[in-house]
């Protein structure tokens, strides 16, 4: 199976910002993001609630994809993933439904397949115990996973990890915090590097020679034209990357 390099936005205001530790700070514009270059789009509401200018962005980016979707926006019920499936997303992302919503995750998963569904989990590591991120509420959770977690992971297609921390900054991704989290979720699921910091291609390619890394995200403006994501693309295949070769 090919590894695979993804594009993540986050929307605020119906406009791509820039997040740090996943709060918005500077808007962009996305005209010089190169979508055909990546192997997934997967965008993210910050906002409590979508409004009407994020469903016109997702309107507006439907009609230039030629690669999946897939899209965050605080789905708790069968009716609002519905409605995101009818208008362009081929995946969804579910984080606060873990804990809130977790019939949603099996409702979707036997209306859709579980390859729709894909658990997303922001997680700190504080005093060498692991804990996950509400983002609605601002705090960290007292624990990582919900205590009925084995029970919903059959419904589960897809992990997607995110390290608060890290998110937005140009430090450069904690390696050793990501293969700490990934011992905690099955190995026979995909796991999903989001924002985690990540600055420079050997990081792109250490995470994806990982057998337990099957997808990392680019979420640095200035990663996504399609002059550095060829780049990027030509470094990890040089290392020795299985990664799809994208002709343009």
């Amino acid at each position: 199976m090919y590894k695979r390099v993804t594009l993540l936005l986050t929307i605020s205001g119906g406009a791509f910002t820039k997040t740090r530790q996943f709060n918005p700070e500077h808007l962009y514009t996305v005209d010089h993001a190169s979508y055909p270059s990546f192997d997934e789009v997967i965008v993210v509401c910050t906002d409590r609630q979508p409004l009407h200018s994020f469903y016109q962005f997702i309107g507006k980016m439907v009609d230039q994809l030629t690669v999946p979707l897939s899209i965050a926006a605080g789905v708790s019920t069968l009716e609002q993933a519905k409605f995101l499936f009818d208008i362009g997303a081929d995946r969804l992302l579910f984080n606060r439904a873990l804990w809130d919503s977790q019939n949603v995750l099996k409702e979707v998963a036997l209306t859709y397949g579980k390859q729709a569904v894909i658990a997303s989990i922001d997680f700190g590591i504080f005093s060498d115990k692991l804990y996950s991120y509400d983002w609605a509420c601002r705090k960290f959770r007292e624990q990582f996973l919900p205590d009925n977690f084995e029970d919903i992971v059959p419904y589960i297609g897809e992990f997607m990890i995110q390290d608060v921390e890290n998110d937005g900054r140009v430090m450069g991704a904690n390696i050793e915090a990501i293969e700490h989290v990934c011992m905690f979720l099955p190995r026979n699921i995909p796991i999903h590097v989001g924002s985690c910091g990540i600055i420079d291609w050997d990081q792109f390619s250490e995470l994806l020679s990982k057998n337990f890394v099957d997808s990392v995200a680019v979420c640095d403006v200035h990663h996504m034209s399609k002059i550095a994501i060829g780049s990027l693309r030509q470094q990890c295949t040089v290392d020795g990357c299985y990664i799809r070769k994208i002709i343009q």
